[in-house]
């Protein structure tokens, strides 16, 4: 008998190292590991596994096909000396010599197949992704690396995932190997009971003038960005009391970016609520869309999907991204998030504005310990907002003057803002060269919780490849 069981718990632990052994599920084919994705976080390799049975929701995120030659073509567009100057890749540009390939886009699909994986969604186009779903051991076994869960009860992938090696040129990205990588909004409430309001802000950026020219947005859109549906009395609200106009569906619109799925309410409508009241309050004419991902998604994949929908959907002429990410790979901001950028930028010519944060030079990072974001302790880029094709707003304070009956007055100069803590903020900006017309996009604002303190981001003209440090009021 005891011989017996002995045997069988010899077979048993085998079969776990059959499962679990990184070689992938085409063992016989040559692999590559994506790097990238190798898990920043030390003892990863004594957690236990994750339950087997464990259904995980995944997505393949594909590159960016000729990419030396996508690069060369956004410079030429910035270039005034090149006939692509300010001009936008056609969708049927884009598919013939940047997208993956028909080809290659069935046979991932196909290798998924052969995996056991269900493919929930495929899309092949502009952003191409396929979504699947498939357990714990599923996902070992395919993706060559253990599936392990972390003391704080988050999962991740122990090593980077080996994929097929015909594949390396073809495959950016795996989301949902891990559940760490944590979506936080770049919002901070203010203490003082002096608000600045929509005729203050009118008033200090000499926006009035603007509008009553026919500036106000008019024939544009603007896409915000959330993980949270939001409650309609609440903008309601906000227009009354500063007299802007009413919304309607014609005029303030949801699409639920993950599958269809309304996620409801959560503790990130603020962040959805401030950027649709404060985009229509700089430009009222503009209907606002707000693409809503589903949060409860593992990787942060609901951002994702809301990013990917807008850019996809290609219909607002400006994307606000009011969050900052924090995640335990090194590439999920260069293999996710950048693609999409450059997408938006040079085939959409959208404006893609990205909160730059609160925390300054120190940025956020992720605490394994406790899978949230934490402000770092030595200097961090805030990477969605250092990419080339967004436009980083924030990174200025001004202290308002008001008169007797608490209005502002006008502008006054602004300087880098500095928090208490010692933090200090970006003062410079990029702008992407996008759809030359838009003069009524959404200006994000961040508040201090400290005195009349308000942190303001703006958009200017660049030239071709520079850097532009914020000196005078925006256009807007």
């Amino acid at each position: 008998m005891k011989i017996r069981l002995y045997l069988v718990a010899a077979l048993s632990v085998f079969l776990l190292g059959q499962m679990m052994a990184p070689r992938g599920v085409c063992a016989d084919e040559p692999m590559v590991p994506l790097s990238g994705q190798q898990p920043r976080v030390e003892g990863v390799e004594t957690w236990p596994s994750a339950p087997w049975d464990q259904v995980l929701r995944m997505q393949i995120r594909f590159k960016i096909r000729n990419q030396e030659l996508f690069k060369q073509f956004g410079e030429e567009q910035h270039d005034l000396r090149s006939p692509n100057y300010q001009r936008a890749l056609t969708d049927e540009e884009f598919m013939a010599d940047f997208a993956p390939t028909a080809a290659d886009f069935e046979a991932v699909a196909d290798w998924l197949r052969k995996a056991g994986f269900e493919i929930e969604e495929a899309y092949h186009g502009k952003v191409s992704y396929i979504k699947f779903n498939g357990t714990v051991a599923q996902a070992a076994r395919a993706f060559g690396t253990p599936i392990v869960m972390s003391p704080i009860g988050k999962y991740t992938n122990a090593s980077a995932p080996p994929i097929p090696a015909r594949f390396a040129d073809v495959i950016s990205y795996v989301l949902g190997l891990e559940d760490f990588t944590t979506v936080v909004p770049d919002f901070q409430q203010g203490t003082n009971p002096v608000g600045f309001g929509v005729s203050d802000l009118r008033t200090f950026y000499n926006i009035s003038p603007l509008l009553s020219s026919g500036g106000d947005g008019s024939g544009q859109c603007i896409a915000i960005v959330s993980v949270s549906n939001f409650l309609d009395a609440a903008p309601t609200a906000f227009n009354q009391t500063f007299g802007l106009p009413a919304f309607s569906a014609s005029n303030l619109s949801r699409v639920f970016a993950s599958g269809g799925a309304d996620p409801g309410r959560t503790s990130d409508e603020t962040e959805a609520l401030v950027g649709i009241e404060w985009a229509h309050a700089v430009a009222p004419g503009a209907p606002i869309r707000v693409y809503i991902g589903d949060p409860s998604l593992p990787n942060s994949s609901g951002a994702v999907d809301a990013i990917t929908r807008a850019v996809i959907d290609d219909a607002c002429a400006t994307i606000s991204v009011p969050f900052d990410f924090c995640t335990l790979s090194a590439s999920f901001f260069t293999d996710t998030l950048a693609p999409l950028f450059s997408t938006a930028a040079m085939t959409n010519m959208q404006s893609v504005f990205v909160a730059s944060g609160n925390q300054g030079a120190a940025g956020r990072v992720l605490d394994p310990t406790t899978g949230q974001c934490v402000t770092g302790t030595s200097r961090n880029a805030k990477e969605t907002a250092a990419s080339p094709d967004v436009t980083a707003v924030g990174g200025t304070q001004f202290t308002p003057v008001y008169d007797a009956s608490n209005n502002n007055v006008g502008f006054v100069s602004e300087t880098v803002w500095k928090d208490a803590t010692g933090a200090a903020g970006a003062a410079r900006v990029r702008c992407s060269q996008s759809r030359p017309i838009r003069r009524a996009s959404a200006c994000p604002m961040t508040r201090s919780g400290t005195s009349q303190t308000w942190r303001w981001g703006r958009a200017l003209p660049r030239p071709a490849s520079t850097w532009a440090s914020q000196k005078e009021p925006p256009a807007c």
